[in-house]
C-alpha cells in the first residue's frame, strides 16, 4: 500500500527516490521534488482556511 502510494507520488514528480545500490541491506529515501514543496504549500494555505473556516463555525454556532 504504502510503496504504491509513494509510486504515484513519484509519476505526479512530487517525490523524489533516491537508491543506494552500494549499502547492505539496500537503503531508500524519498523526498519532496521542487513540485511537491509547491503543492505543499498550496495544501498547507488550504489547511489554514479551513481551520479558520472550523473555528468561525463554532464561534457562531455558541450563539
Amino acid at each position: 500500500m504504502l510503496l504504491e502510494q509513494l509510486k504515484e507520488l513519484m509519476d505526479f514528480q512530487l517525490v523524489n527516490k533516491e537508491e543506494y545500490l552500494s549499502t547492505y541491506p539496500l537503503r531508500v529515501e524519498y523526498s519532496l521534488s521542487t513540485k511537491g514543496k509547491e503543492v505543499l504549500k498550496s495544501l498547507e494555505i488550504m489547511q489554514r482556511l479551513g481551520i479558520q473556516y472550523i473555528e468561525e463555525k463554532q464561534i457562531i454556532g455558541s450563539r
